[in-house]
């Protein structure tokens, strides 16, 4: 999928391989946010951090959290569906 949106923006070979691998960190890291034990569920920790990069700085906006998990969870749960209306196929 990102290989595919790399070709899309037109992105020379050395570009996308660097945000290959930001986007390697940044799945890590919501991933091992989704793991903490902190707050009333696993979105909470998610969010958080998500606030945190895109604000690039601490970030304890608990109104822009519950919005932002509402998002979540609603693309959460349309996402297979949107999925099935593809055929997915293996590029080069």
């Amino acid at each position: 999928m990102h290989k595919a949106f790399c070709q899309g923006l037109d992105l020379d070979e050395n570009k996308g391989k660097d945000m290959k691998g930001y986007f390697i960190k940044r799945y890590a890291e919501y991933q091992d946010a989704i793991k903490e034990k902190r707050g009333p569920n696993w979105l909470w920790s998610l969010t958080h951090r998500i606030l945190n990069n895109l604000k690039q700085e601490e970030t304890k906006d608990t109104f822009a959290m519950m919005h932002l998990a509402a998002f979540l969870t609603s693309a959460t749960e349309s996402i297979p569906e949107l999925i099935s209306e593809y055929k997915i196929v293996k590029t080069k």
